[in-house]
């Protein structure tokens, strides 16, 4: 399969698995830590028809702005999100 393959586009919890290993290996993931795709991930959480994916979208919205202070200040300024957050994973059984 290609990355262009619309089978992969599509699927939500192998894309966020392809992010998971992307931020695990430290491969160029810059693009990955940030608020806005915190907030992203998020969403794809609350979104989620697929338990499994919401579950991996929670990581990687926890794992984008883990032990990175300089965001803390960005993520109190959108309380929603980070509401919808701690909400989500005290809803769903996350084996991290």
């Amino acid at each position: 399969m290609e990355v262009s393959d619309p089978r992969i586009i599509s699927h939500p919890l192998l894309s966020l698995t392809v992010v998971k290993i992307l931020m695990r290996d430290r491969d160029s993931i810059d693009m990955f830590l940030s608020v806005e795709a915190f907030e992203l991930f998020v969403r794809v959480a609350e979104q989620a028809t697929d338990e499994a994916a919401a579950c991996e979208a929670i990581k990687c919205a926890i794992n984008s702005v883990y032990k990175r202070p300089s965001f803390v200040a960005d993520l109190l300024a959108t309380q929603t999100t980070y509401d919808t957050l701690f909400h989500l994973t005290s809803v769903r059984v996350i084996y991290l």
